[in-house]
Order: structure tokens, then sequence, then C-alpha cells
């Protein structure tokens, strides 16, 4: 789950990295809407992703590593759809009204669609985990869980390259100030 830290960090990344979308927007016919309400919509979004997922499965250990593998698979299938109804709630809200509203919506439903294929690539490489050696399958579950964490890491320092690269002062103050964007989870 992310922290308020690592929610603020992410956002702030996604706004820089919208803006150097460039054209990736264009193709959106969504309405713009006020910066302040499409901020509250996109927390919200992703607040409720964050907590589908982590509905998704149990934290205990496995008897076995083919019921782990079963579960580590039925876990990223479900991911995959969560985070693609996550893409679907992000494309409903619109985009925030200003310079680079379109831009800065588009980089955050392309990180979410980034996000799904790091999921659907561990759900294949989940598809080889070893079942006939725990020693085995436990360190190749936790190459799935590093990739999948790693994912999360690259998401985080491209949105972040981008915040620097074009500041959106209005939408920073709105993502700072609005309960939905603050709020821990």
């Amino acid at each position: 789950m992310l922290t308020r830290t690592m929610r603020r960090a992410l956002v702030a990344g996604v706004v820089t990295m919208a803006v150097s979308a460039g054209t990736a927007g264009a193709a959106m016919t969504a309405k713009a809407v006020p910066v302040k309400a499409w901020t509250a919509a996109v927390c919200k979004d992703f607040t409720q992703w964050e907590r589908r997922l982590s509905e998704l499965g149990s934290r205990d250990a496995l008897a076995d590593p083919a019921a782990g593998k079963t579960a580590i698979t039925k876990f990223l299938t479900r991911g995959i759809k969560v985070t693609t109804r996550l893409i679907k709630d992000l494309k409903s809200e619109g985009f925030p009204s200003g310079e680079h509203g379109t831009e800065i919506a588009a980089v955050f439903i392309t990180s979410a669609k980034s996000v799904r294929v790091t999921y659907a690539t561990a759900k294949t490489d989940a598809a080889a985990l070893p079942t006939d050696d725990p020693t085995a399958f436990a360190t190749a579950a936790q190459a799935l869980v590093t990739q999948l964490r790693s994912g999360g890491a690259s998401l985080d320092t491209t949105l972040a390259t981008a915040a620097t690269r074009y500041p959106a002062s209005a939408l920073n103050e709105a993502f700072l100030s609005t309960e939905a964007c603050t709020a821990t989870p």
C-alpha cells in the first residue's frame, strides 16, 4: 500500500511525466474538470485501487509451493483486473483544467497501464514458478515481489523527473491540500 509520502511522490511524478507526454493526451475526449475536483477524484481512484489490491490475497505463508503458485497467479490475475478498473476510472475523471491538463491526465492513465503491464509480466513469470523445491519456489517468488516493487520504483522515478521538468503549481497545491490525496491509507 502507498503511504502518504509515496502517494505524494507518485502524484508529483505523474504530473511531470504527464506534461512530458506531449500529444499523448490529445486523443482524450473527456471533459475539463476544476483542478481541485480532478485531484480529489484521482486520489480517490488510487486509494480505492490500493484497497482493492490489499483485499486480494492473504499474506500468510502457504503450506506448499503448488498452493503458493496458485495463490500468486490468482492474485496477479485479480491485480490486472483491479488495475484495468483503475485505468477506466482515471479515464472517466476527465482532465484538470488549465495548461497541460490533457497531458497530465494522460500520464496518470499511461502510468496505470504500465503498472498493469508489470502485473501481466509477473503473472507470466509466475507460471514458471517451481513447485518441486520449496527453497527454489521461495527464491523465485521473492524475485516476483522484487519485480513488482521495481516496477513501482521505476514509475516513481519517471513521475518525479516529469514533475521537476514541468511544474504545475496549482495542481501540486491541490494534491497537497486535498484530503483524499493527503489522507494516510
